[in-house]
């Protein structure tokens, strides 16, 4: 599997700053498409204020954040409750790039059992692939490859 995908700006904090991907062949952002699609649960405003947060004043901490592959650094925002789920990429304490998300079925606890859910994750585990790689073949940091992305 191959994206052809930009990254995108959403909050430019002094402790983080975070993206979103932007796949070439869709008219929204991710996080632009999970921001529409749930604007009318409650949870989005419980998420947008811990990304406002993570930008400008804690940068990302472990509690926050809950690993949802096998690579350490794809997982969720994570909410003391809710069902509601923003799938993300984790570089560190200062750099976060947003997916989507979804509702879990609260008849499923685990996400292996949330068919949706997994290939959003699928969909990011492809995604941190090719960033890492690119990184590596040309000896970047991330956020050097960001720079290179913005320009």
């Amino acid at each position: 599997m191959n994206f052809k995908f930009e990254i995108i700006s959403v909050y430019d904090g002094r402790k983080a700053k975070i993206y979103t991907i932007h796949y070439k062949n869709e008219e929204k952002s991710e996080f632009r498409k999970f921001l529409d699609d749930f604007s009318g649960n409650t949870d989005i405003d419980k998420i947008v204020r811990r990304l406002q947060n993570i930008s400008v004043l804690y940068g990302v901490r472990d509690d926050w954040f809950r690993q949802e592959s096998k690579e350490p650094q794809i997982g969720r925002i994570l909410l003391p409750f809710g069902l509601l789920r923003l799938f993300c990429i984790c570089f560190g304490t200062d750099v976060i790039i947003l997916g989507y998300g979804g509702e879990k079925d609260p008849e499923k606890p685990k996400l292996i059992d949330n068919p949706n859910l997994m290939t959003i994750v699928k969909k990011l585990e492809t995604v941190f692939e090719q960033i890492s790689y690119h990184m590596k073949r040309n000896g970047l940091t991330i956020k050097e490859f960001l720079e290179l992305e913005s320009k």
